[in-house]
């Protein structure tokens, strides 16, 4: 479905942050499809993302992080 609608899945997102060197990933913009009462979960999504760049995290209300 990601692919349908444009967007990234998380391990896309992940390998992009790891082949550009980044330092960070922050995942933002989740489907609302990821529902604490759905299968898979955001906490999910993280954990696959982490598997391949792990200094990952998800984007909550009102986070801010240092850009360099």
């Amino acid at each position: 479905m990601a692919f349908e609608k444009l967007h990234s899945t998380t391990i896309m997102a992940a390998k992009t942050a790891l082949l550009s060197n980044a330092k960070k990933l922050v995942l933002t913009h989740i489907s609302p499809r990821y529902t604490p009462k759905s299968l898979v979960k955001p906490i999910d999504l993280l954990n696959e993302a982490k598997q391949i760049f792990p200094n990952t995290f998800l984007a909550k209300d009102f986070l801010t992080t240092k850009i360099r």
